[in-house]
């Protein structure tokens, strides 16, 4: 019995490195602004963070405003390409991989 749900597949987790779903990613719900303050809030040192998972990198183009480097982590490129065209996603603090 596999642990993973079905519908996670690597034919859908393709799908993330398509620049159209990349591009569209932004029109999903926000996350909600508490969740921002809270998560700055758990930051102590070192003031360096791991946004696993990052997509577009929502948390991280936040978070880097409050630490020394955020680690931007996404196994799709046009997930990071995207990110870092976005508002902050050219911070230096931001690290992409």
């Amino acid at each position: 019995m596999s642990s993973r749900p079905e519908f996670l597949t690597a034919e859908n987790a393709i799908a993330f490195d398509d620049e159209g779903v990349a591009r569209a990613y932004g029109f999903r719900p926000a996350y909600p602004p508490k969740m921002f303050d809270a998560l700055a809030g758990l930051i102590v040192g070192p003031r360096i963070v791991l946004d696993a998972g990052a997509g577009t990198g929502a948390i991280a183009r936040y978070l880097a405003s409050h630490v020394d480097r955020v680690d931007a982590l996404d196994p799709a490129a046009a997930m990071i390409a995207e990110g870092k065209q976005l508002e902050h996603g050219d911070d230096p603090r931001i690290r992409w991989i």
